[in-house]
């Protein structure tokens, strides 16, 4: 079982290959959105930037790659343990980054970094 440094270090790989093969790749349109093609499989990490603070649901807004560019996008986020955002480490607030990937099945947006539903009051 990997630990979840090499998850991390691996996602780092892929997302660094995936914006080195971007410049090179050509462009297609999917739903509204520019996507890369090829070379990624059926989805490819991106980065994710929090428009808000953590909301009280699962679905959070966000710019795709770039901080305050272009329009945002729902990304569902599966938390291991249940709960919500607001209820989640790690805790997002506006600005706060995270690995996404499209996913071409359910034409969602969903997370790859790894949200644990808990509680944010750790003085108890």
């Amino acid at each position: 079982m990997l630990t979840r440094s090499q998850i991390t270090s691996r996602i780092t790989r892929a997302l660094q290959g995936a914006r080195d093969e971007r410049l090179h790749a050509p462009q297609i349109i999917q739903r509204g959105k520019a996507v890369r093609r090829g070379g990624g499989g059926e989805w490819a990490p991106h980065v994710a930037f929090s428009s808000t603070a953590a909301p009280t649901s699962t679905i959070v807004a966000c710019y795709i790659d770039e901080d305050g560019v272009g329009d945002t996008v729902d990304v569902e986020v599966k938390i291991h343990g249940g709960g919500n955002l607001n209820n989640a480490v790690p805790l997002l607030s506006d600005g706060e980054w995270f690995y996404v990937y499209y996913d071409l099945v359910t034409t969602r947006w969903r997370n790859l970094t790894t949200f644990i539903g808990g509680t944010t009051n750790c003085a108890s």
